[in-house]
């Protein structure tokens, strides 16, 4: 059990590591248009049924507030 705590340890700090390196955006980089944007989840299939590549649908500003 203590090896394994500590392969899990290692693999934890590798990761954070090496997020610089394998994020999809810079460290600085801000979305200042989306401050208030909920969480969102990468769907499969479309509204018809038919399979796709892992997407997003895009938002749609209902409200300021």
């Amino acid at each position: 059990m203590r090896t394994f705590g500590l392969t899990l340890l290692a693999v934890i700090v590798a990761s954070a590591a090496a997020s610089p390196i394998v994020s999809p955006y810079p460290i600085d980089r801000q979305f200042r248009g989306l401050l208030n944007a909920p969480p969102t989840v990468p769907r499969l299939r479309d509204a018809a049924g038919a399979w796709h590549a892992p997407f997003i649908y895009r938002w749609t500003l209902t409200n300021q507030l």
